[in-house]
């Protein structure tokens, strides 16, 4: 096992992990002793270093950013009973659930980049995006039709706004989202597992002949290219950008300063993008980071914003620890403050969106519910304290192969249970109802279900009696969702939401009432109160027509699920064949019904219940989840299918 103190050297040595400069091995034996005085039959007093240099670090980085006494902040970590039960089981499982990462990290490690895959992108796919606001003077009437006319040409679609003396322009459409390879993230938070995908496959190629050859910035220039004709951007002109790189774009040692120069000189000739979208940790946005924006902006053209993607997760510092952040809420507000002394040109041009891993290993769904609440609401009075427009972007919870949320999926109680259930989508749609009752809408976003990589399974509407398949209802939730965060419109989320939630009969449907008993009991929920009292009697022709097909698209994703030919080419392993027959089907629905086929985009084998520990009450046989993109009016959706090598008929109920 590894020290996580410990940093190892060598020519194929990971990265140098970074710690808080205030965690220091003298701590080590107070902790130990505080340990075995807490947990005598879980942490004996010869405890292996490594699991004592963990608990050293809770304790300190719960008490970041102040505290002169770090035990004083340890003893506060058992101070409160829920937080002693999630310490508990960290402790507890920490010896096997570092064994069972490494595992995962190890065969990651040994599937190297070919020469050829170098300037390939990782992934590039679409998805529907926050509008990009433009502010003006309103008096500014040149820049202003300057503006209009550039996205009257390419056809974007916008929407002016006059607000006292300022006026607005919203664009909408959607977003491109890609990823090349680069040096990996030197970090490990405890729901990602790309640190250990990254070895050998992000930073550099290793060949068998043990050289090495660096990534050069042409190469990832190469394969952003690509990534944009993958996504037939010149074609239908996505007015965002997103560089997604599972890490820092403003750390030197993962992006070089030439690659931000060539990507971004070629983002400022695209008159249809104008956003780029790009990831760092707080550490790399002080005022040397700062001074890099500077330079983006110079490179950018000067009608083009920036908006910069900060992995917050949590404001609970506590929770952060757990997870691994190496930072908390102190670190990101710095963050903001330091680019809130951007000059007034530039502050206009910027946005700050900070993540939020929806559900914790240690969260239920109500947990992750009411801390992404909490979120928001710190969120929007920072936001309006500096100047700084910034959103919260939720993203749901998938079983990433690796991480924490993996393993306690995989450890099955006495009672068949698992020890951490998928988020339902339901929790997802319902923190939209209890922000749209506290007017904070517009400061959310969501990602994508495979924003996170080495899916095993996602955050769904389950079938009842079986949390593993998706229910047909699946569909209706997600798009939803998906498509809220275009306009932001809550008439049309509960037109799409709609027969998610009332059957035609106008009952509640057994999916919805089941999940909200089960998260509110008798209580009730904020969706539920929308959908019973807004007024939604009288339906327009464009909503019965939109609420029809997406019954239709239900209806046809069920029947792909259950037909036997794609389980048999499931069943041979044939991918390709899969992929195929799948297309051909969307592409003759599509022209049946009146919307676009885009693309499959992901087709991905799945053995979800191999890893199990126990006995679950939930099983579901191998196969492959695949993800396909369509578009309607526009705005992309995405339909998740589960394509089984058996039949599903005896793991329904």
């Amino acid at each position: 096992m590894i020290d996580p103190l410990e940093i190892n050297s060598g020519p194929d040595a990971d990265p140098p992990h970074h710690y808080p400069p205030f965690l220091t091995r003298d701590l080590v034996p107070e902790v130990r002793t505080r340990l075995a005085t807490q947990f005598p039959e879980i942490i004996p007093t010869d405890q292996r270093k490594p699991l004592v240099s963990e608990a050293a670090f809770l304790a300190l980085a719960l008490q970041l950013p102040h505290g002169e006494n770090p035990l004083e902040a340890f003893n506060s970590l058992f101070s409160l009973p829920i937080k002693q039960g999630i310490l508990e089981t960290h402790f507890t499982h920490w010896e096997t659930r570092e064994a069972w990462r490494e595992r995962y990290r190890h065969q990651r490690k040994n599937k190297l980049l070919t020469p050829e895959a170098i300037e390939n992108p990782q992934w590039a796919t679409i998805a529907p995006a926050r509008p990009v606001v433009f502010r003006f003077d309103a008096r500014n009437r040149s820049a202003i039709d300057a503006k209009l006319s550039q996205l009257d040409a390419q056809g974007i679609h916008h929407e002016e706004r006059v607000e006292g003396d300022r006026l607005t322009i919203r664009v909408f459409g959607h977003r491109v989202m890609l990823a090349f390879p680069k040096t990996m993230c030197p970090f490990q938070c405890t729901y990602c597992t790309l640190p250990g995908a990254n070895d050998g496959t992000r930073g550099y190629e290793r060949p068998a002949d043990g050289t090495r050859r660096t990534i050069t910035p042409n190469n990832q220039f190469h394969a952003f290219r690509k990534a944009l004709d993958a996504t037939k951007s010149d074609e239908i002109h996505p007015p965002v950008v997103e560089i997604l790189n599972d890490g820092s774009w403003y750390s030197d040692q993962e992006i070089s300063p030439e690659t931000h120069e060539i990507i971004l000189a070629d983002v400022a000739k695209r008159p249809y993008v104008q956003c780029l979208a790009v990831e760092s940790r707080p550490d790399y946005l002080d005022a040397k980071g700062v001074g890099k924006i500077k330079k983006d902006f110079d490179r950018l053209r000067p009608d083009q914003q920036l908006k910069i993607y900060i992995g917050l997760e949590t404001t609970d510092d506590f929770v952060a620890s757990v997870a691994r952040k190496w930072y908390g809420w102190a670190e990101f507000e710095a963050a903001v403050e330091a680019i809130a002394q951007l000059p007034p040109e530039d502050r206009n041009r910027i946005s700050i969106v900070s993540y939020n891993i929806m559900k914790q290993w240690c969260m239920t769904d109500r947990d992750a519910l009411e801390e992404s609440v909490h979120l928001v609401e710190k969120i929007d009075a920072l936001s309006r304290r500096t100047g700084i427009p910034i959103e919260v972007k939720h993203e749901p919870t998938i079983v990433s192969k690796g991480s924490d949320q993996h393993y306690f999926f995989h450890q099955i109680t006495p009672e068949g249970d698992r020890m951490y259930q998928n988020l339902s989508y339901f929790t997802v749609a319902e923190l939209i109802a209890r922000l749209h009752l506290k007017g904070l809408t517009h400061r959310i976003a969501f990602g994508q279900r495979d924003d996170i990589d080495e899916i095993e399974t996602i955050a769904m509407v389950p079938r009842l009696g079986n949390r593993l398949l998706h229910s047909p209802l699946d569909f209706l939730v997600y798009d939803a969702v998906q498509r809220f965060q275009t306009d932001g419109n809550i008439r049309t989320f509960l037109v799409n939401i709609y027969r998610a939630l009332k059957d035609p009969a106008n009952h509640f449907t057994n999916e919805f009432f089941s999940w909200e008993e089960e998260l509110y009991g008798r209580e009730g929920s904020a969706l539920g109160k929308l959908i019973r009292d807004y007024p939604l009697n009288t339906l327009s022709e464009d909503e019965k027509r939109q609420i029809e097909l997406q019954q239709h698209l239900c209806d046809f994703s069920e029947i792909l699920e259950k037909d036997t030919s794609l389980q048999r080419l499931s069943s041979e392993d044939n991918q390709v064949g899969l992929r195929e027959s799948i297309q051909q089907r969307f592409e003759t629905h599509a022209t049946q019904e009146g919307y676009e086929f885009f693309k499959v985009n992901n087709v991905i084998s799945v053995d979800i219940t191999k890893d199990d520990v126990g006995q679950s009450h939930d099983t579901v046989p191998p196969g492959y989840q695949v993800e396909v993109i369509i578009r309607r009016e526009g705005i992309p959706s995405s339909i998740w299918l589960f394509i089984p090598k058996t039949g599903l008929e005896k793991f329904e109920v």
